[in-house]
């Protein structure tokens, strides 16, 4: 509902599939992989903290191509002096509003790709 909520309020069209419409199998990778297979995916993207156990090579190996995002962040006005970090995107949205959080989120200044199927350096 939080997920739903959010997206609304920044007017994006994002789908939102739910895995209990679904009947994927498989742990970690695997699990990842054949729910790429179910809907047609051929292509992955996972946070930087993911480095720790995405296995590009078994992506690829099951033809799907990976790719890091990580979201660098961006000082936004809070309601009190200073600037804290690492608050979730509802902080900024409480703070900012709908229309300039949007802005700041999209803006892909704030993001490191990495290269296709490498990790961030």
């Amino acid at each position: 509902y939080i997920t739903k909520f959010i997206l609304e309020e920044l007017k994006s069209d994002t789908e939102l599939l739910y895995d209990t419409d679904y009947n994927f199998s498989g742990e970690k990778n695997e699990l990842l992989i054949n729910i790429c297979h179910e809907l047609g995916e051929t292509f992955y993207m996972s946070n930087k903290g993911s480095e720790n156990y995405v296995d590009i090579g078994l992506f690829n190996k099951n033809g799907i191509d990976h790719k890091y995002i990580n979201y660098d962040g961006a000082e936004y006005k809070q309601v009190y002096s200073g600037f804290e970090t690492g608050l979730s995107v509802i902080d900024m949205l409480l703070n900012c509003g709908p229309e300039e959080t949007r802005n700041i989120i999209m803006d892909d200044k704030y993001y490191t790709f990495s290269a296709l199927n490498k990790k961030i350096e």
